[in-house]
């Protein structure tokens, strides 16, 4: 299950589009429980990296590599995205959904982009307005307004940064509905459970 409002089938027609030779080197920045990573490492045999601050999610990430591709070479760190420094270039980097690599979107671009080899890939999931956002769920969800914009402003800082747009997709009401549900429902059962806030967060 991948840690975002998009279902399998959708990120398998992306895949699809990828063209990456046996043993490609794949990170995945805030790779949460490992799916992209997983998929990459059983589709193309990669060897792939995996970044994530929480402990609970690279256990995660490590059980469904050993578990579906045992063979895959993984590398896979409990860290801040933003204190994370790749020595070498990778064929395909993801960052969907994850924490900004330094403070903004545009820095998270340059970044992805300065750790790709030249005619590489970049998968980004990063989210947009669709409408004026009330006020009354700004202040509710701490959101800044700004923090979001149209979903062309994305595909524009994109190609500033330097990135070529090969494939855009917007994820559903339906996949936006289920992801959401899947996250109040594990936050329900974590407090019966009697989990921490610290779990919680």
């Amino acid at each position: 299950t991948y840690w975002g409002p998009i279902r399998p089938e959708r990120m398998e027609s992306i895949f699809d589009l990828v063209s990456l030779s046996r043993g490609a080197r794949a990170l995945d920045v805030g790779c949460g429980g490992g799916e992209i990573l997983t998929r990459l490492a059983e589709r193309f045999g990669s060897s792939v990296v995996g970044v994530d601050r929480s402990e609970a999610a690279i256990e995660l990430a490590r059980h469904q590599l050993e578990t579906r591709a045992p063979s895959a070479e993984a590398d896979l760190r409990v860290r801040e995205v933003a204190e994370f420094t790749p020595s070498a270039p990778f064929d395909i980097v993801s960052w969907v959904g994850g924490p900004y690599v330094g403070e903004s979107l545009e820095s998270t671009l340059a970044a992805l982009y300065s750790w790709t080899v030249p005619g590489g890939y970049v998968l980004i999931g990063h989210g947009f307005w669709e409408q004026e956002p009330p006020v009354a769920y700004l202040e509710a969800s701490g959101i800044d307004k700004g923090e979001f914009g149209e979903h062309l402003d994305t595909i524009k800082r994109g190609r500033e940064t330097g990135l070529t747009l090969l494939y855009s997709s917007v994820s559903s009401r339906d996949e936006w509905d289920e992801f959401e549900g899947r996250i109040l429902f594990n936050w329900e059962e974590h407090c019966r459970l009697g989990a921490s806030d610290e779990e919680l967060s």
